[in-house]
């Protein structure tokens, strides 16, 4: 049997229980009087990062973020860590927020620095067309400031000054 790394390791627990919190969350869902309400739609997303945060990082998940709420470690980051940054930022996450996420996380594995405005706007312009690299598209998939809220959602550092 083939030994498996932490990284796989960490993939198949946020599988797993990305899968249970599907299920419980479908069957509250599904119990639901009527689809249109929010408020308990909305507290049952709450519980789910609940049952996430004591599964996937016990009861010392604070110590996994900094006081402005990025993650301390960027090898910690996973798709359900993003899910809870993307919640925690009010961010409902798209195939085109991901695009910008997967595309910072491969931008800091090369460089080891996350991206300030201008830099991130040029090089997804590069990478991905004129019609993504432009600041008015990734204001509109990130309104609080695309480097800050999506570098912190891809789980890398903050950046200082002006961003």
């Amino acid at each position: 049997m083939e030994e498996m790394n932490l990284s796989q390791i960490q993939q198949q627990i946020d599988l797993q229980v990305g899968e249970q919190l599907g299920q419980i969350k479908q069957k509250l869902n599904e119990s639901l009087p009527k689809k249109e309400d929010w408020q308990l739609e909305e507290k049952v997303s709450q519980v789910s990062i609940k049952i996430w945060l004591k599964t996937v990082m016990g009861n010392n998940h604070q110590n996994w973020f900094d006081k402005n709420g990025h993650l301390i470690n960027s090898e910690d980051w996973s798709i359900v860590v993003a899910e809870y940054l993307a919640k925690e930022e009010g961010v409902a996450m798209t195939d085109a927020h991901w695009e910008v996420v997967n595309f910072l996380r491969e931008y800091y594995e090369e460089y080891k620095i996350a991206p300030m405005i201008k830099i991130l706007v040029k090089a997804i312009g590069k990478r991905l067309g004129p019609d993504k690299g432009n600041t008015k598209y990734l204001y509109e998939l990130y309104p609080d400031g695309p480097a800050r809220q999506a570098n912190k959602i891809a789980g890398l550092p903050r950046i200082g000054g002006c961003v």
